[in-house]
């Protein structure tokens, strides 16, 4: 992508939005943010839309704005119980479909999945294998998917599906295991959990954004499918004690909290196609994504604020 080049992010508040518009934003791009409510302050160059992912004429009116040459669509709900989970992730996503083939404009899609739409499926996940979803939001991820795909044959767009694993990082929302633990690590707090023999696969942000760009480069026909995850899978419990030890107490409760009827235990990803398409590889490993985020150094802790980009990080490296 050139500087200058016109790119639309939709859910550009979210955990992942909010840092690939930081980046985009620095290296000089004309970036469209799409949000529910504008940020207190915004990102000076970016110029946000305010607006519902369900509002159709709010869609047509931002595509037609911005005429952007990339979209980002990032927007979605990820809370299991939310009752607008397959409204905003499916429906919302066919809104933006419409919106784009509307416009006559052929930009390239880069669509923000999951790894769970494998679901029980044999490991390593490979794009390859049929999707077996198993809860309300990997079946919602799949169906947006569909449309995208179905809405990019014959209409003069391309659409790079990004299948990630589990992504961590500065200014995580509490709700997903890694994120909680390390809540519970920085604030002297105990840990329930399981026995932890889940096998699982965390991304940091930094290589999640990283891979958005790295997509975004790449120039094909119709829809492809590609797995964006770190490629190392650890179990619950090994990740616990990784915690605990950079944290330098003992707070986890293992074995306190039952398995969940839905539980994906072993969560194991090839990323073979990314690397070998898109250039991409992980390059945050674990324990140096994790250590900032719980260590202590001179009595300050290293976290990092949520909109900043270090000059090291990959994602900015991408845009090179």
């Amino acid at each position: 992508m050139k500087k200058g080049t016109a790119v639309l992010v939709t859910g550009a508040s979210g955990f992942l939005g909010k840092r690939l518009t930081s980046v985009l934003a620095a290296q000089g791009f004309r970036v469209h943010a799409v949000v529910r409510r504008r940020p207190m302050p915004g990102l000076l160059g970016v110029r946000y839309h305010v607006g519902s992912i369900l509002d159709r004429r709010f869609a047509a009116a931002a595509i037609g704005s911005a005429r952007p040459r990339i979209v980002f669509h990032l927007a979605g709900v990820t809370k299991r119980r939310d009752e607008n989970l397959v409204r905003v992730n499916a429906v919302g996503t066919g809104v933006w479909a419409a919106a784009i083939v509307a416009s006559g404009l052929a930009p390239r899609v880069v669509f923000a999945s999951t790894c769970e739409v494998y679901g029980d499926g044999p490991t390593p996940f490979q794009e390859t294998q049929p999707a077996h979803p198993l809860s309300a939001y990997a079946h919602s991820k799949r169906a947006a998917e569909r449309i995208l795909e179905a809405a990019a044959g014959g209409r003069g767009f391309s659409v790079a599906i990004l299948r990630f694993s589990l992504i961590y990082g500065p200014g995580h929302k509490p709700g997903m295991f890694l994120a909680d633990i390390v809540r519970a690590a920085r604030a002297g707090k105990r840990f329930p959990m399981t026995e932890g023999r889940q096998r699982r696969d965390f991304l940091h942000l930094d290589d999640a954004v990283a891979a958005l760009l790295a997509a975004a480069k790449v120039s094909q026909r119709g829809a492809r499918v590609f797995n964006v995850a770190a490629g190392h899978s650890v179990t619950l419990a090994d990740l616990a004690r990784l915690v605990e030890r950079l944290a330098g107490r003992r707070f986890v409760g293992k074995g306190s909290i039952p398995y969940r009827s839905d539980e994906i235990f072993n969560y194991v990803v090839s990323t073979a196609r990314a690397r070998r398409e898109l250039g991409w590889r992980c390059q945050v490993a674990l324990e140096a994504g994790l250590s900032p985020l719980i260590v202590r150094r001179g009595g300050r802790r290293t976290a990092r604020k949520a909109g900043s980009v270090p000059r090291s990080s990959p994602a900015r490296r991408a845009l090179r």
